[in-house]
C-alpha cells in the first residue's frame, strides 16, 4: 500500500496518452507523478515506502509496479529517475563517450552488481557519470522501454539552477534515505556538487558546516532544502543554529498543481516534478 496518496477527481484512467509520468525508483522508494499535459496541471502523486525502515528487494518492487492501475499505462512521456550516490560530472568540451568508465573509476569503485551509465545535464553544460544497481536498470527497460532515465541530480540540479539565478550564495542539499547531495551556487554559477554517505543529523551538519567553512561563505547565504525530510525534522532545528536563510525548495516551472496536493509536503518530491522540465 502507499503512504501517500493524492488524486485529483478529473484523473482519467483511460486518457493516459495526454499524461506525463515521472517516476523515481530506488531500494528505498518508488514515487511517481502525473501531469495533465493538456492543463498542465499535477494531478496525481503517489508514494511507496518499505515496511520496517527495511528495503525493497526486486521482486517487490516489481510488484508494486505490476499492482499500481496507473504504472504500467500508456503515457505521452515517461522520466525515470534513478538515485545513486556515485557519480562524476565531466564538462561537456572535455567528455569523451569511450572514457566514461575510466571518469568514473577515476573517484569511485565499481560493484558486481553495478552498471555504469551517463547522462547529459544542460546547466551546467556536462556529463554524469554514475553507477546503477543492476536489477533496477533491468526492471525500468521491462516497464518503460525506450524511456528517458537519468540520475536523480539531473533534475535536481534543473530546479537549483534555476532559483540561483541572482548574485546571492546558495547552499542546496537534497536528502535520500542513506545520502545527501550538496550544491554550492555563488553568482549564479555551480561551484561545487558533490555527495556524502550519512548515519545521523551530525554527519550532514559536519559536511555541510566544513564546505561552508572551507569555502568561506556568509551565514546569511541561502540554504534550500529537499528531499528526505520534514519540516520539523531536527536536522532543521540543529542547522538553524549556524544558518539564518533556510528555506525548504518549492517547484518552479510552467505548471500548476490540484487542490489535492496542498497537503503534501512537495519538497520531498521535487526531482520527480522538476523532471517534467529537463527532458
Amino acid at each position: 500500500m502507499p503512504y501517500l496518496e493524492l488524486i485529483d477527481e478529473t484523473l482519467d484512467i483511460n486518457s493516459t496518452e495526454n499524461y506525463d509520468l515521472s517516476v523515481e525508483m530506488s531500494p528505498d522508494n518508488l514515487s511517481f507523478c502525473i501531469l495533465d499535459s493538456i492543463r498542465n496541471k499535477f494531478i496525481l502523486l503517489r508514494s511507496y515506502k518499505a515496511e520496517n525502515d527495511k528495503r525493497y528487494q526486486p521482486d517487490s518492487l516489481s510488484k508494486i509496479v505490476v499492482k499500481d492501475e496507473f504504472l504500467t499505462k500508456k503515457y505521452r512521456r515517461a522520466n525515470i529517475i534513478t538515485p545513486s550516490y556515485k557519480f562524476t560530472l565531466v564538462p561537456s568540451p572535455l567528455f569523451e563517450t569511450e572514457k566514461k568508465d575510466e571518469y568514473y573509476l577515476l573517484n569511485h569503485s565499481l560493484q558486481e552488481n553495478q552498471i555504469i551509465l551517463v547522462d547529459r545535464v544542460k546547466e551546467p553544460d556536462s556529463y554524469l557519470i554514475y553507477s546503477q544497481l543492476k536489477y533496477i536498470n533491468e526492471l525500468i527497460a521491462r516497464y518503460w522501454p525506450g524511456q528517458q532515465v537519468c540520475h536523480n541530480l539531473k533534475p535536481w540540479l534543473s530546479f537549483a539552477s534555476g532559483i540561483a539565478v541572482d548574485h546571492n550564495e546558495y547552499l542546496f542539499i537534497h536528502l535520500e534515505k542513506e545520502f545527501f547531495n550538496l550544491a554550492v551556487y555563488t553568482g549564479g554559477k555551480l561551484n561545487l556538487c558533490n555527495s556524502f554517505i550519512y548515519k545521523n543529523s551530525t554527519d550532514i551538519l559536519y559536511y555541510m558546516l566544513n564546505i561552508v567553512k572551507s569555502r568561506g561563505m556568509k551565514q546569511d547565504l541561502i540554504a534550500i532544502i529537499s528531499g528526505q525530510v520534514t519540516r520539523r525534522d531536527n536536522l532543521i532545528s540543529e542547522m538553524s543554529a549556524y544558518l539564518k536563510n533556510i528555506r525548504f525548495a518549492e517547484p518552479k516551472g510552467n505548471y500548476a498543481f490540484s487542490y489535492v496536493m496542498n497537503e503534501a509536503d512537495l519538497f520531498r518530491f521535487i526531482n520527480i516534478i522538476s523532471a517534467v522540465s529537463c527532458v
